[in-house]
């Protein structure tokens, strides 16, 4: 499920920084159900696909610069669950320790966070304005008065959104996000023994709470739903570590 899909002939594909980038066609199909609503116009979706996009290819490229300063290659791929960041010098990757298997994990949420705050201090600076105001999830949506370009002010807080608050989601200890993976190397520091055992656990009880908070506070079947499925897919995997299965 959180593999690397298959190439179709509809990939649209090109080079970043020298990284090659692949969008699958199912990450334009999560842009607009991830939105759907009865009420919305073109522009909106517009605006969100544009957002989303540049916000998930911003905490890819974080992974990639972080994986190329310990010398490995890397590839992005954007597809129906988000995005992945792919190495392809797998044996210097097996062979990493513990604290770049953090830097690099914790680099796609960093970059995202820099993004979304470099951009707001863009616009503000050029709108002429010394008022910023913070509103919404968290209290982390920007809104800057005195910009009067709607559709650019939505644009900003949509990036805000995917940047910061599911940057903040994404370094929570659940696999397979980026928390997960760093949550593994310090519990594997803790307890080499036991550590990966103590991570899955974690990362069973906050996904499970999370699909419990978010189906009753924040009334959304599909987040519940994501961190459900996250849920039992680290029971599994637990199940098969204690089994004696390949980790």
């Amino acid at each position: 499920m959180f593999q690397e899909p298959q190439p179709t002939p509809f990939d649209l594909r090109f080079n970043l920084f020298g990284f090659a980038v692949r969008i699958h066609p199912g990450f334009w199909l999560l842009a607009v159900l991830l939105n759907l609503r009865t009420d919305a116009m073109l522009p909106e979706y517009v605006s969100w696909v544009t957002a989303l996009f540049l916000a998930i290819l911003i905490h890819e490229l974080g992974h990639a610069l972080a994986m190329r300063r310990f010398g490995i290659d890397s590839d992005i791929v954007l597809y129906w669950l988000g995005g992945l960041t792919i190495p392809r010098s797998v044996g210097r990757a097996a062979d990493m320790r513990s604290t770049a298997q953090i830097v690099i994990s914790a680099a796609g949420p960093l970059m995202g966070f820099a993004a979304a705050y470099v951009i707001v201090a863009i616009v503000v600076l050029a709108a002429g304005t010394n008022v910023l105001f913070f509103y919404g999830p968290l209290s982390i949506t920007p809104w800057i008065e005195g910009l009067e370009r709607a559709p650019l002010q939505r644009l900003i807080n949509q990036f805000w959104f995917v940047s910061v608050f599911w940057g903040l989601i994404n370094l929570l200890p659940v696999y397979p996000l980026d928390g997960g993976q760093i949550a593994r190397e310090v519990f594997l520091r803790v307890s080499p023994a036991r550590g990966i055992e103590m991570s899955l656990r974690l990362s069973i009880v906050v996904a499970a709470g999370l699909s419990a908070y978010a189906a009753v506070a924040w009334r959304s079947v599909f987040v519940a739903l994501l961190f459900g499925l996250l849920a039992y897919q680290s029971f599994q995997i637990l199940e098969a570590y204690r089994r004696g299965g390949r980790w």
